[in-house]
């Protein structure tokens, strides 16, 4: 079976309190049958960046969820997967090529990253109830639609993401203005019922794919502005949010062909 080899050297340095710099070398094997080179580079990345943070602040790996994706089970590790004690909240690219050696290929890339450390720790008792999707999966072209239920009073950022870290926002948007959610409150989204959440397919060839719905939520009204909407970009968003203000939960959301 071929096997995509992605070797990353990250460097990561803080410029807050207990500034450090780490040399870190992460390594993933990734078959190339059931994922693209995209999609490996991607979560050898989130991989490369979990262990740096380990190294730099310490976090402790709390979940790991098992998700298909393409034509074989794959680890994703989530937004809501790691409670750490710190973030990245920027990267800068210094090298990102394949390189082609014999009959195994090598993407090679090369992070530098800023790391902030967090004073707080998360709050186990804030947090919001996903329900109303279907685990059974719904056919391309079909609409998502969900209920969420906060315990605290909130604001919500709702992204959906593919399985390559493609993704966009779902809520707020220009037909469903941002607001504040009270505590024990059930909505149901869309809120507005004259538009729809439409799934696709990412992949014309694809039978099912994965995809990860992302539901934010912050004690304070902090919206996502930035018109780049991917998992990388998201992270590090959230990464700037003291864990105490915030919290994360994803639910897998299954696709597939209506061919």
């Amino acid at each position: 079976m071929a096997k995509l080899l992605l070797l990353l050297i990250l460097l990561v340095f803080s410029v807050s309190a207990g500034a450090q710099i780490i040399e870190t070398l992460g390594e993933a094997r990734v078959p190339v049958v059931h994922i693209t080179p995209e999609q490996a580079r991607t979560r050898a990345i989130r991989q490369a960046k979990e262990e740096a943070l380990q190294r730099a602040v310490g976090e402790e790996v709390l979940t790991s969820e098992s998700v298909l994706t393409g034509g074989g089970e794959q680890r994703l590790s989530s937004l809501s997967s790691v409670e750490s004690r710190g973030g990245i909240v920027s990267v800068e690219m210094l090298e990102d090529r394949l390189v082609t050696t014999g009959s195994m290929p090598t993407y090679c890339v090369r992070l530098r990253a800023v790391v902030q450390p967090y004073t707080t720790r998360a709050d186990p008792s804030f947090g919001v109830a996903v329900t109303g999707v279907r685990g059974v999966g719904y056919r391309s072209g079909e609409p998502l639609g969900f209920a969420l239920t906060p315990t605290d009073g909130c604001y919500l950022n709702i992204f959906l993401f593919d399985d390559s870290g493609g993704g966009a926002r779902l809520y707020p948007n220009a037909y469903e203005p941002e607001r504040f959610f009270s505590g024990g409150e059930t909505v149901t989204f869309p809120t507005n019922r004259a538009i729809q959440y439409t799934l696709e397919l990412g992949q014309l060839q694809a039978a099912e794919e994965v995809n990860t719905l992302v539901v934010v939520q912050t004690r304070r009204r902090v919206t996502y502005t930035s018109p780049k909407v991917d998992y990388e970009s998201v992270s590090e968003w959230v990464s700037r949010l003291e864990p105490a203000v915030r919290q994360i939960v994803t639910v897998p959301v299954r696709i597939v062909s209506d061919r």
